[in-house]
């Protein structure tokens, strides 16, 4: 008890298997069509495998990626990236729902710069290899704009097991 706070111990399991890079190539894009997140050999950005010792076991996606967008025009300009899923090679699928960075009612040539930030719990169910990798794509066709993955990112895929 420390000034009427009570503490709890943490409910959290043992990390047991992990991935980590930083290594992303900056690439820009005006396409709205996803395009994978190269690495700074030029080939898609995997993080992986991490392959779980139980089925129960979960994985847990977490860091950072930077990117900037800038508007060819005085008007809204966003863009997505999203983590997908591989289990066991059988390909790629979407981790969770996309969601949109960007502005609103900007100026032309107006650049936003982002820390895209992932903490996401994956439940694969599998005993089988795991892999991450990530999309990208400008996200507004009715105006001219562009979205650069800056070659910064520090990201980890973690299992975690039972406490």
């Amino acid at each position: 008890d420390a000034g009427g706070l009570t503490w709890a111990a943490p409910s959290t399991g043992l990390a047991l298997n992990d991935a980590v890079t930083t290594d992303t190539k900056e690439q820009t894009s005006t396409s709205t069509t996803y395009a994978d997140v190269l690495n700074g050999s030029s080939v898609t950005l995997e993080l992986g495998p991490v392959t779980p010792v139980s089925s129960s076991n979960r994985l847990y996606l977490t860091g950072y990626m930077n990117a900037t967008n800038t508007a060819g025009d005085a008007t809204q300009h966003r863009f997505y990236i999203q983590p997908m899923g591989d289990i066991g090679g059988a390909g790629y699928a979407n981790l969770y729902t996309e969601v949109f960075h960007g502005q609103y009612g900007c100026n032309s040539g107006n650049q936003d710069s982002r820390r895209i930030q992932f903490h996401f719990i994956w439940s694969p169910n599998t005993t089988s290899a795991c892999k991450v990798k990530f999309q990208y794509k400008w996200a507004y066709a009715s105006t001219s704009g562009s979205v650069v993955v800056k070659a910064t990112c520090n990201l980890r895929l973690l299992e975690i097991g039972p406490a």
